[in-house]
């Protein structure tokens, strides 16, 4: 087992402990829930939502990457790289957001606390060893996809 991609996600989850990448990761979900608070006029309910949406979102996404795995593997290295950059950094965004949440919880989410930077500190560690769980759940799938050998 070569374990490729989690050497890229290694180097995507090292990226991603640069202190910009998780506060920058956080503005389309706050985004999306906001918009979900303008609809309710509840703003715990809204973080709940967005919990469950990302939650459900980053396992979408894991999912079909290990679905179409197959045709990813048909490009050159240098597109599968990046594309795993791609999917890895989509994939960040909903982890750190739902570790964010879940840490924090819906009620400090919604009316602050001094502890809500230190979650955005907390969190994207996190999301950062989800995205290297990634990696190696995509090195499994390959590796159940290889033939097995047969001793005759």
């Amino acid at each position: 087992m070569k374990f490729t991609f989690t050497k890229y996600a290694f180097i995507n989850a090292l990226i991603s402990l640069i202190p910009v990448f998780p506060i920058w990761t956080l503005f389309p979900v706050i985004g999306t829930q906001y918009g979900i608070q303008q609809l309710t006029g509840d703003c715990e309910l809204a973080y709940k939502i967005t919990l469950s949406l990302s939650i459900l979102i980053a396992i979408c996404i894991i999912s079909l990457y290990l679905f179409y795995i197959n045709k990813v593997l048909l490009k050159d290295a240098k597109f599968i790289k990046r594309n795993f950059r791609l999917i890895s950094l989509l994939f960040y965004t909903f982890a750190n957001a739902a570790a964010m949440i879940i840490i924090l919880g819906p009620h400090l989410a919604c009316y602050g606390s001094s502890m809500s930077i230190m979650v955005v500190i907390y969190s994207g560690p996190i999301a950062s060893i989800a995205v290297l769980a990634f990696g190696f759940l995509v090195d499994i799938r390959l590796k159940m996809m290889q033939p097995q050998s047969t001793l005759l």
